[in-house]
């Protein structure tokens, strides 16, 4: 199992999402946050593309979305938050996610 220990600014959440307009991965992985009651901050390369820049940065190699991190650390995209979710933050609900 994956454990962390993160520290929150109290003016950013612990969860981040960078996402674009019409990905229907961006909208499973915030769906799956919403299910676990997951606080985030989500923002759009596309409406904003300084996010972009930003993204890029602080993972250079990401070429899709979702981007999702925790404090700073990168979890990766959908399939490793689903991963991530599982290990750390235990099944959601009957059976898995």
């Amino acid at each position: 199992r994956l454990y962390m220990r993160v520290i929150m600014n109290n003016n950013k959440k612990l969860y981040t999402i960078y996402t674009r307009d019409i990905c229907s991965f961006c909208d499973m992985a915030k769906g799956l946050m919403t299910r676990y009651g997951l606080s985030y901050d989500e923002y759009n390369i596309e409406s904003h593309p300084h996010f972009k820049e930003e993204l890029m940065k602080a993972a250079p190699g990401a070429t899709t979305v979702p981007q999702i991190f925790v404090g700073e650390k990168l979890i990766g995209g959908y399939t490793d938050f689903v991963q991530y979710a599982e290990d750390c933050l235990g099944q959601y609900g009957e059976g898995s996610l």
